[in-house]
């Protein structure tokens, strides 16, 4: 399996199984955006993963932190 890299989007292994988290950097948690845990499967994490950070693209263009 190919090797996934979306920003912020980190995978986390328990015995349970893996769990995906969006983890922005320090300098977005200053500004108001919070790590958020996703969803179970891959698919849907990434889509949220990615919802997140065009988020973060917006407001590096001026928007406000939603």
């Amino acid at each position: 399996m190919a090797k996934i890299h979306i920003r912020y989007l980190v995978q986390k292994k328990f015995k349970k199984g893996i769990d995906y988290y969006w983890q922005p950097s320090a300098e977005l948690r200053a500004v108001g955006f919070r790590p958020q845990r996703l969803a179970d499967d891959i698919e849907t994490a990434i889509r949220q993963a990615e919802k997140l950070n065009r988020q973060v693209d917006d407001w590096r263009k001026g928007a406000e932190p939603t």
